[in-house]
């Protein structure tokens, strides 16, 4: 199967997952996200910071977090 990704695409796919609490110390993962702790405990992906990684690295950020489950 071939597919045809544009940048917005692999933003999506990496936005849609979160990392695993290990994965959080990684520099690519910790420098385009925060995790919030407390009552509500969740990760947010920052698009913006997202947006300024080439397409190449979102994919290996995709890759990261598809490996980590």
């Amino acid at each position: 199967m071939i597919w045809d990704l544009d940048k917005e695409d692999f933003i999506a796919l990496v936005m849609g997952k979160s990392p695993s609490y290990r994965l959080m110390d990684n520099p690519m993962v910790e420098d385009t996200g925060s995790w919030t702790g407390g009552f509500v405990e969740e990760w947010s992906w920052d698009k913006y910071k997202l947006e300024t990684l080439t397409e190449g690295e979102l994919l290996v950020l995709h890759q990261l977090l598809k490996d980590d489950n």
